[in-house]
């Protein structure tokens, strides 16, 4: 599919943008097709976002995780749970879902129409 530690364009659309955090690199490609699958390529060593959690109230995607482990992080009922991800598990986040990732060395695959990006996203605080 793609180098997935450099963001080089590839056959399945043309490189869009990178966004850096403090511990994560965030990698979009935008497709051919209106109404194709977008995808995007997250890098994590740390947490993503930097602190609290995301929100994304349009997208459903399938996350791959393609390299390491680590954890994703759900927050509902005014609690946040935990869940183990490690290379080879296919999660799905559907609408609505307040999350946040955090591991070592994550790499993670994120599939969805329409396509995540950080800009359709916004990032909430949790207390």
């Amino acid at each position: 599919m793609f180098v997935s530690n450099t963001c080089k364009p590839t056959h399945y659309g043309a490189y869009k943008s990178t966004t850096k955090g403090k511990t994560f690199v965030c990698c979009e490609f935008s497709n051919s097709q209106d109404g194709a699958p977008g995808l995007t390529n997250l890098q994590i060593k740390g947490r993503m976002p930097d602190n609290n959690f995301i929100y994304n109230a349009k997208t459903p995607y399938l996350c791959i995780v393609t390299k390491g482990s680590g954890d994703i992080l759900y927050f509902y009922d005014n609690k946040v749970e935990s869940y183990h991800i490690e290379q080879g598990n296919n999660i799905y986040i559907p609408p609505n879902t307040v999350y946040a990732f955090k591991g070592e060395d994550l790499e993670l695959s994120l599939v969805g129409t329409p396509q995540w990006t950080l800009a359709t996203s916004r990032v909430v605080e949790i207390d």
